[in-house]
């Protein structure tokens, strides 16, 4: 079989024994059938397909040749068998496949009735001939498979990006696939770049799918920094009930929270769009991933569920998000997705150790939550920007835990109202269930805390802030009143917690203009039940509680009751 024993083929040995060697440095063609017939007898043959071996590529170009039989099958290289790229090797799949039906355009299509439809066949789509690799891919980072079509092709004729090369699809043997592979790179360009990411998340789904679940998930390691020409997205082939797939996508250990380039950067064809999309099948993880909006992309991250909010668990870990137009991270369901996915749990959405920086004037939120029913659970993250709410809760429960918030905004419009920047704002619509907040141990150097909005129904929503703190540092000028640490102006039925929270008075000097100095909680007008226990505030300047009254740091409105049990 080769040089090097029965468990071992070097192809570009046997291309050249059978071919002779070509000029140096030109492609060498490799025929479907030949690559079929090298990996069916690496296998053995009978009862004895069991053995194994390795295909390898030595430095070069290889342009696979399709067969007819890829037309409706892509060809397998069997799990048994290891393809082994060395640095320099470059595989490319031709896009054309050989038909023996009739190619010429305008000619019929057999089976349909004469004059009707007849040139359908021009207006679909060639098929993509693929290529599956089933057994380990073994390659260091760097490009692997390549493409035939050329960037002027491209310009001229958008359908090349797409059809001029065929589709790698790898198993579950492999367990870290690269973007570099499909040859993205640092200084790569930036369609090619987005291309090669695409690629390799489709690759990586199709072998995610295929993996035991009790194994570690299959894994994209990024280990560049990737300008993208357009948004990429993880996806599932499946438009009907798709199954769920577990997938981790990490960046490189620290790098995104420093400031270096991101992991992934947006370019003017990510405008008003997400840089990375997670479908609602795509169970997710991701580790010190960084992203930058360069203030065109809308978001870096768009998690998407059903309209019930059903998807899958999404879990994110060191990363960094910044320099968007709308929310960094937006968590929202789908209505369009009515038809495809039915009835499924609720999400588990998990936030930990990530850093969001928004300093756009014009965002209303760096999270934007509004997934009915799901669990969204930020912890230990740090907020940093310009926004009306740094977290917006419309839907589903939120949890946060301690997460540091610095809200740079003094005011902003809400509703064409002017209300103070809040690190929390709470503006829903009727969910059921009912939303729900717990803010743990939460540090807040913003104008305000906690807001919730009036006029909306947050019905039997419960609201609990429990050891956190707030001391608003923000530059306001010294006739500006400071707003209290919380705010709930609504008309609804709620239970508002506050248990052992300190809410301390706003920097800089006492001003008679500003009048108090910060540290209060206003809650009304509707029928909202307030419950503080053990609680700080801070003295508004000039004002003694009389003898044996309640707290005058919570002032309430309407129907409210309160209920204040004072520190020791």
């Amino acid at each position: 079989m080769s040089t090097f024993g029965d468990e071992f083929v070097n192809v570009r040995e046997v291309l050249d024994a059978r071919r002779g060697p070509g000029p140096a440095g030109s492609p060498r063609e490799l025929p479907a059938s030949l690559l079929r017939d090298l990996a069916l007898d690496l296998m053995g043959s009978g009862a004895l397909r069991t053995v194994g071996g390795t295909l390898y590529f030595e430095p070069g170009v290889y342009v696979l040749r399709p067969d007819a039989r890829m037309a409706t099958e892509p060809m397998v290289i069997p799990r048994m068998v290891a393809v082994r790229f060395a640095p320099g090797a470059l595989l490319v799949v031709d896009g054309a496949i050989p038909t023996s039906m009739d190619s010429t355009p305008g000619a019929p299509v057999p089976g349909l009735i004469p004059g009707v439809l007849d040139n359908l066949r021009d207006l679909l789509p060639a098929p993509r001939p693929r290529l599956r690799i089933e057994g380990p891919l073994l390659a260091s980072p760097g490009p692997v498979f390549g493409t035939l079509a050329t960037e002027r092709q491209r310009r001229a004729n958008p359908v090349l990006r797409e059809d001029a090369v065929g589709v790698i699809e790898v198993g579950e043997s492999t367990d870290t696939l690269f973007p570099e592979w499909w040859g993205a790179d640092s200084e790569a360009d930036t369609e090619v770049n987005a291309d090669a990411v695409q690629a390799c998340f489709d690759a990586a789904v199709g072998a995610a799918l295929l993996r035991d679940p009790a194994r570690e998930p299959t894994t994209v390691e990024c280990v560049g920094s990737y300008l993208l020409a357009w948004p990429v997205a993880l996806r599932s082939r499946w438009t009907m009930a798709p199954p769920t797939v577990t997938l981790r996508v990490r960046g490189r250990p620290g790098r995104a929270l420093g400031d270096l380039p991101k992991t992934f950067r947006g370019a003017s064809g990510t405008f008003g769009q997400a840089l990375l999309d997670v479908a609602p099948s795509i169970a997710l993880i991701l580790e010190d991933v960084g992203f930058d909006g360069a203030g065109i992309a809308a978001h870096v991250v768009s998690v998407r569920g059903g309209p019930d909010g059903a998807r899958a668990s999404f879990r994110m870990a060191q990363c960094g998000l910044g320099n968007t137009t709308g929310a960094l991270l937006a968590l929202t369901a789908d209505p369009t997705l009515d038809a495809r996915l039915g009835p499924g749990p609720r999400p588990s959405l998990v936030v930990e150790g990530c850093a969001f920086e928004g300093m756009n004037e014009e965002v209303s939120s760096l999270v934007h939550g509004a997934l009915p029913g799901a669990g969204v659970s930020l912890r230990g993250c740090t907020f940093n920007g310009v926004a009306a709410g740094l977290v917006r809760c419309l839907q589903g429960r939120t949890e946060l835990r301690g997460c540091a918030f610095q809200n740079r905004g003094v005011v902003a419009l809400e509703d064409g109202v002017e209300a103070p920047c809040a690190d929390v704002l709470l503006a829903t619509t009727a969910a059921e269930p009912p939303p729900s907040l717990l803010g743990l141990a939460c540090q807040s150097r913003s104008p305000q805390l906690l807001r919730g909005v009036g006029g909306l129904s947050l019905e039997g929503m419960d609201v609990q802030l429990v050891a956190s703190v707030h001391g608003n540092t923000s530059r306001a000028e010294a006739a500006t009143p400071d707003p209290p640490s919380v705010a709930w102006l609504t008309t609804s039925r709620q239970t508002l917690v506050l248990r052992a929270c300190s809410f301390l008075p706003s920097e800089g000097p006492p001003s008679p203009a500003r009048g108090p100095r910060g540290g209060q909680v206003l809650v009304g007008p509707g029928e909202l039940r307030v419950f503080s226990v053990a609680n700080r505030y801070a003295a508004p300047e000039g004002v003694v509680d009389p003898p044996g009254s309640t707290s005058l740091r919570v002032r309430t409105l309407g129907d409210t009751t309160h209920r204040e049990r004072r520190p020791p």
